[in-house]
């Protein structure tokens, strides 16, 4: 479907293109014979019409073509660059970049929202243990469970190795916390296996909420999330802690 639409709007744009062509060399020919008085014709008006309906149409279905396919690598360019190709989630610099615009999105509604911070929990022992295959197994598995579990709304990000952000507008601490023990009970029922052996893990999750009367900061919020994945991993791992304000 998508390439019947490229080639329609090739098409498209090589028709007008074309019949820019025809009136422009028409409307020149017509004024080049006035200037010099000369008679015009039929054949001279034919033939000036003949030629760029000819020529165009070769000329710019290359160029065309090619300005076409430029710029579908430009967003494949753009799309390898904002998405981690490991866990499927975006990159932390375009994940960071996103974030702001949904903040304030956010605030102008005078709406809530959360942020997570995930920690992959003792990640460097699953590496030691299995290999960084193992451990790459282990972060695909995981990416496809954030995925599966979150809202089409809300924005997932690694921001390093085995860790991961997530932004969720318009949600309270109560369905924030219901969503992050979700996350936790689709993991231990999504087994990750490599190379014939089973690799069990868990992750810690720090949850920090900003109500729709808060005007806490974007980077205070991430902060605070971080704060809580600590108090998560204090706790014992493999569970959800929530930033309290004192």
């Amino acid at each position: 479907m998508l390439i019947h639409d490229v080639k329609f709007g090739r098409l498209k744009i090589v028709a007008l293109i074309t019949l820019f062509s025809i009136v422009a060399s028409e409307l020149i020919t017509m004024v080049s014979l006035r200037l010099f008085d000369s008679e015009i014709d039929e054949v001279t008006i034919f033939l000036s019409a003949l030629v760029p309906a000819l020529v165009a149409p070769c000329a710019s279905w290359y160029i065309v073509g090619l300005s076409i396919k430029i710029n579908q690598l430009k967003e494949e360019l753009q799309i390898i660059a904002s998405y981690d190709k490991l866990t499927g989630t975006m990159t932390r610099t375009a994940f960071l970049n996103s974030c702001e615009s949904v903040y304030d999105a956010v605030n102008r509604k005078e709406s809530s929202l959360a942020i997570y911070y995930i920690d992959v929990d003792d990640f460097k022992k699953i590496n030691d243990t299995y290999g960084h295959p193992g451990g790459d197994a282990v972060l695909k598995a995981f990416g496809e469970v954030l995925q599966n579990c979150l809202r089409k709304s809300d924005m997932l990000g690694r921001i390093g190795g085995e860790e991961f952000a997530v932004v969720l507008p318009h949600i309270s601490v109560t369905d924030a916390l219901k969503l992050a023990e979700k996350l936790l009970s689709a993991i231990k029922q999504s087994p990750v296996f490599y190379s014939g052996l089973h690799i069990p893990y868990s992750v810690s999750i720090g949850i920090t909420p900003n109500e729709s009367s808060n005007k806490t900061s974007l980077e205070q919020l991430f902060k605070q999330a971080d704060h809580a994945l600590y108090q998560a991993k204090l706790n014992g791992k493999a569970c959800v802690a929530v930033f309290l304000n004192e």
